[in-house]
């Protein structure tokens, strides 16, 4: 989200991954803004790539444990990735430890893509020739596609802790044991980062580290161990974060800061707003401003094709 409030609302769309990618790629967005502004990125467990097509900004974020804030101007016009921890092993070729907390250059992380063609300045030079969102879109299921069908998740600690990171999200699918549908409940996020968003179901209040450890017939500790080396994050830090993304979806939303507090698992508003403080450096009053600045109410989506949303004008 912009740093600041904004006078001018930055304009977003959200996409829909190709089916293909599902338990890979968790969602799509585009935005764009009137000028390159700088950037808070809240705390989120989505580890996304960041494509500005005008050159100014091309980068991989790591799953976030507290807002990173960029005075540097960097975003201006461009699409976003939302990965799993799958996802990231297919797509980067590394697993999600490597990256949690940090923001690296997409092209240390892919190379040019030289002749092959398959790396980040090749991907953001042919997203840029594309006019439209959805056909930016169906590029990226193309791309993306491609890693996706070369690769596997051989290490079964690695698929079982992403079992686990899906479940402690919340996703009430992955709660029930659909496996099959995993990544397609990720929500649309703000900003820069509209297409990473929050893979945040209803009634993940409720998710317990123990539960999960429990579903995943291992001891807590042993769940802490892998999580530490195929995730980069305590389950305890993700539960949070996951947690955190839900009341800020609230906020974003519209809804009274008390209601925020206690519907999204905190124990009063104070609480939260010690929470908001420690993770963003602003109070929840000041988060509210800065998003509804930044992002007016929602359109309905467009029918066929890609599923679009907008937000701005």
């Amino acid at each position: 989200m912009p740093l600041e409030a904004v006078g001018t609302p930055c304009f977003t769309v959200t996409g829909r991954p190709h089916p293909g990618l599902r338990g890979h790629v968790l969602s799509y967005g585009g935005f764009r803004s009137d000028a390159p502004i700088g950037h808070r990125v809240l705390p989120i467990n989505i580890p996304a790539l960041i494509i500005d097509i005008t050159g100014a900004g091309r980068v991989v974020t790591g799953a976030l444990g507290a807002a990173v804030v960029s005075r540097q101007v960097r975003w201006g016009h461009g699409v976003t990735v939302g990965l799993s921890p799958a996802g990231v092993r297919a797509v980067l070729g590394v697993p999600m430890r490597e990256i949690a907390g940090r923001s690296v250059p997409l092209v240390d992380v892919l190379g040019d893509g030289g002749e092959s063609g398959d790396g980040g300045e090749s991907l953001a030079a042919r997203l840029a020739s594309v006019p439209d969102w959805g056909g930016r879109f169906a590029v990226l299921d193309e791309w993306l596609g491609r890693r996706v069908s070369s690769s596997r998740m051989s290490d079964l600690s690695d698929r079982w802790a992403a079992e686990a990171w899906y479940r402690l999200q919340g996703d009430p699918r992955r709660l029930a044991g659909d496996s099959a549908a995993a990544g397609a409940g990720a929500a649309e996020g703000a900003g820069a980062a509209a297409g990473a968003g929050a893979a945040a179901g209803a009634g993940a209040a409720a998710v317990r580290v123990g539960a999960v450890a429990a579903a995943a017939g291992v001891g807590r500790r042993r769940l802490e161990t892998v999580f530490q080396r195929s995730i980069g994050l305590t389950p305890g830090t993700v539960a949070r974060i996951a947690r955190f993304q839900r009341a800020i979806t609230m906020v974003a939303a519209g809804t009274e800061l008390c209601r925020v507090a206690t519907d999204g698992g905190y124990a009063d508003q104070a609480h939260f707003t010690r929470e908001v403080r420690a993770r963003c450096g602003v109070t929840p009053t000041e988060l509210r401003g800065i998003l509804r600045s930044a992002l007016p109410a929602r359109i309905p989506s467009r029918p066929g094709g890609h599923r679009l949303r907008t937000v701005g004008s």
